[in-house]
This record gives structure tokens, sequence and C-alpha cells, in this order.
């Protein structure tokens, strides 16, 4: 599933489900939070999701984007602002989702985009995410592990292995883990930037 879809789908699942339980006043339009940590293309593609999901912005939704700038002094106070509109759901990433889950307990949080939930301690189970959080995490330990032992099983006489990892992101954590499940004699960490701040 293309991530627009996948962010889309979340998203309106979540509006959804407090307005089947009690139908809107007619003029009540659902309100979207965005909190943009300085990644302004991940929130294009959510909102192409909600458009191929017949969402219309002024129509029957509506989304208020506070932006950090790539800034993470200013999240809580952005935070704050986005949580006293009272929105059906805040969409964000990263470390932006800890701001807001201080801001409010309750409100709905789809984390756009995020390392590893369970590392940054978002949630302590991908299967099943806690509290007020879902969305989507690009990498953790397990599956770093994983990729490496299904490559090491369609080439066994493999001996030397590179791995990219993202210098901020708790690199040995995922190396020390990879070597562990793979047992592979040499394997080459090399770090680099993470692009989403």
């Amino acid at each position: 599933m293309e991530r627009r879809t996948f962010l889309g789908v979340i998203a309106g699942g979540l509006l959804a489900a407090p307005l089947a339980v009690e139908a809107p006043a007619a003029d009540k339009i659902p309100l979207v939070g965005i909190l943009d940590n300085g990644v302004p293309r991940l929130f294009t593609a959510f909102r192409e999701g909600l458009h191929e999901l017949g969402y219309v912005e002024g129509q029957n939704i509506q989304l208020v984007v506070k932006s950090a700038q790539g800034r993470p002094d200013l999240l809580p106070g952005l935070a704050a602002e986005l949580v006293a509109l009272k929105p059906e759901v805040v969409v964000t990433t990263g470390v932006a989702v800890r701001a807001v889950r201080r801001a409010s307990p309750t409100i709905p949080i789809v984390v756009a985009a995020t390392r590893d939930a369970v590392t940054a301690g978002f949630t302590s189970s991908l299967a099943k995410p806690a509290d007020n959080i879902t969305g989507q995490s690009f990498l953790n330990t397990e599956l770093s592990a994983k990729r490496l032992a299904l490559l090491k099983d369609m080439l066994p006489r493999a001996r030397r292995i590179a791995m990219l990892v993202y210098a901020d992101s708790g690199p040995d954590r995922d190396v020390r883990e990879t070597r562990t499940v793979c047992k592979i004699d040499m394997l080459h960490a090399a770090r680099v930037p993470w692009p989403y701040r």
C-alpha cells in the first residue's frame, strides 16, 4: 500500500470513528491537526491520501498546520496550540510525537513517519501500539536483523556484508542485534545522517 493511501486510511478511520458514535452538527467539520517537524513532503502525501478518500479541505475536513521549521525547541508550544483547538486527531512525525503526547494523552496521534517507535518510547510493541498512538515505523532492530537473515539465506556463503545505519538512531544497538541474529563474521556498519527531522 502506498504511504499516502496508508496515512489517509488511518486518519480517515480515526475521523470516522467518533463521527459514527455521535452525529456531528451540520456545520461541524472534523478538525485535523498537523504538527510539521520540518518534513513538509510527508504531509503532502497525507493530504493526497485524504483527497483520494474523498476528504476536501474546507468542505468535509479542516486541516490546521503548525510547523517547527526544523526547530525542535518550538515543538512543545506548537503541540499545545494544536491541542487547545481540540482536533479529532493530530498527525506528526519523529520527535514531535512526544510533544503532542505530553500536550494530550487522549487525542489520537497518527505517526506519519518515525525511525523506530519502540526505541523512541512511543509504544512497547509494533504489533499492539499503546495508548493514543498509531502509524508507521520505518526502522527497528527486529526488521534489520530479519532483512539480513533473509539475505544470508539467499547467500549462505556471504561472510562480509555492509550495513547502512542512521547516525542518530541507535546504530550500535541495530548492528549488535543484527550480528547476534545473523551470526555474520564481518558486518561493516557505515553511519549516514537521518534525512527526516
